[in-house]
């Protein structure tokens, strides 16, 4: 699967009414799916466990993933889908706990920008700070051993299950 079907497939599991709070309701949804990444990051780093559950983590950036999707979906409308250009911020390596800190904060500051700043941006300007957030989400699947095309398959995956079953709306990870 390329990002285009991706983006394609999050219009038809995307039931959020489109009205006027359509955009905010999407990005409080990115805000959340993000704290729930950082919030399992965190409790690693305090040492609540002894390993990072990666297969839960790639899970929750998809969740990320999906959420950034659909406000560029929203945002730039029926105007050609572009491919996102999934380019790594350069880092030093570090051990784990580092590496964690490290990009988990990229990630954050990425979305974090494209929040504070989406009212304001021009188009070129969106989609520069849309694929920071792509080039994040690589950088944070590859520390969890995974590709960003295991990402876009993985959440796919999953909403494809939760179509089937009819349990898009609803709580909770294991419907």
């Amino acid at each position: 699967m390329n990002y285009i079907e991706y983006a394609d497939f999050v219009k038809t599991t995307d039931l959020y009414k489109k009205d006027a709070s359509y955009n905010c309701t999407v990005l409080i949804g990115l805000v959340s799916e993000l704290g729930e990444y950082c919030d399992h990051i965190k409790k690693y780093l305090r040492g609540d466990y002894d390993t990072l559950d990666k297969h839960l983590l790639v899970k929750e950036l998809g969740d990320i993933l999906w959420y950034a999707t659909s406000y560029y979906n929203s945002r730039m409308g029926d105007r050609e889908k572009e491919r996102p250009v999934v380019t790594s911020i350069p880092h030093p390596s570090f051990d784990d706990n580092v590496e964690a800190r490290v990009l988990t904060s990229e990630l954050v500051v990425c979305v974090m920008e494209l929040i504070k700043q989406s009212m304001e941006m021009d188009d070129e300007e969106f989609s520069t700070a849309w694929n920071d957030i792509h080039g994040a989400i690589s950088d944070n699947a590859k520390f969890l051993g995974y590709t960003y095309e295991d990402v876009l398959r993985i959440n796919y995956e999953k909403l494809s299950k939760r179509l089937k079953d009819g349990t898009i709306k609803g709580s909770g990870d294991n419907r």
